[in-house]
């Protein structure tokens, strides 16, 4: 029943009911990103796309070449092309973005902790679907991160995390994980670097420098050891001393990773920029906590962790407009 979505849901999301997979408007944004998946892999990846009928416009598709024709001549992407493959071939074109002189096939990077080092992934899907992977946050020594538990869920609003960059080092990383992503995967890889001082930074970039990846995301929401704990993104000296020092070290394109736990976020994005930064990453996790009313203590070991979900997409968008705009 139409009348019981919420018009926010016809812009935003794609809505499930009856089995079936609903997108409504004349914008099928969602639709085209789901299509450059399916067609870069050519088979479904997204569980849902294994529904039954797909409805755009009212008009239901059985069959998911027809579902393709039908979206490329919503978005005008059918003139000149003269088969299904040129039609795919149009819309990736359509799709590439560049970064720092790097072609990207299309801009979905799965952010850093979210994929591993992708090889989990590599078992379900063709993942040179992806415009970019960013792996797991590395550090110069192994970490076994943070006490249990770490993980607390915020019902469908997302979940807090407080794994502590548990890894197993850039040498390990280097010597097994990357090997293994390159054997799987083309495409645009993104070096996440964290550290808990500068000279922690230098060294991991450094020996990444001489390994086949394509970027180096540098972490900058780390507590700075030397500092008092104070985290190196909360400061735009701090946050500058260590853009200058990986600089340095790499010939690799850099982008500071900024935490949204900052008065002002701009003043410290333009410290990274004046340092040499090539890119910024917007936003790390924002702190929160959760409370077990039973145990009347806090769910995470830890006490505290980054929150992430939903309900930091408008303050992310805010955050990346505002120094955007800067």
């Amino acid at each position: 029943n139409e009348d019981q979505i919420s018009s926010y849901d016809f812009l935003y999301k794609p809505i499930i009911k009856e089995d079936r997979l609903w997108f409504f408007d004349n914008d099928p944004l969602d639709v085209m990103i789901l299509l450059v998946l399916y067609s870069n892999c050519g088979k479904c990846i997204p569980v849902w796309m294994d529904l039954s009928y797909v409805n755009v416009q009212n008009q239901f598709f059985h069959s998911s070449k027809d579902l393709m024709i039908k979206l490329y001549d919503i978005l005008g992407y059918s003139y000149g092309a003269k088969s299904i493959d040129d039609k795919i071939k149009m819309l990736n074109n359509k799709l590439q973005i560049s970064l720092s002189g790097i072609t990207l096939a299309n801009p979905i990077i799965p952010a850093s902790g979210t994929y591993g080092f992708g090889d989990e992934f590599a078992e379900l899907y063709d993942i040179n679907c992806l415009g970019g992977i960013s792996f797991k946050g590395t550090t110069r020594e192994a970490r076994y991160g943070n006490p249990l538990p770490r993980i607390a869920e915020c019902g469908n609003y997302g979940m807090i995390n407080a794994v502590g960059l548990q890894n197993p080092g850039v040498e390990h990383v280097i010597a097994h994980e990357l090997p293994r992503l390159k054997s799987h995967y083309n495409g645009c890889i993104v070096a996440n670097v964290s550290g808990f001082s500068v000279q922690d930074y230098v060294e991991t970039c450094a020996l990444l420098d001489k390994e086949p990846i394509d970027i180096l995301e540098v972490n900058i929401s780390c507590p700075n050891v030397h500092n008092g704990g104070m985290a190196f993104g909360t400061s735009p000296e701090a946050a500058a001393e260590v853009t200058a020092a990986v600089k340095a070290v790499t010939t690799k394109p850099v982008y500071l990773k900024l935490s949204p736990n900052v008065t002002d976020i701009v003043a410290i994005a333009k410290a990274c920029e004046a340092a040499g930064a090539d890119g910024l990453c917007l936003i790390n996790t924002v702190l929160g906590m959760r409370i077990d009313i039973r145990r009347r203590r806090p769910v995470i070991a830890n006490r505290y962790g980054g929150y992430s979900g939903s309900g930091i997409f408008p303050l992310a968008l805010r955050m990346v407009n505002q120094v955007a705009r800067a």
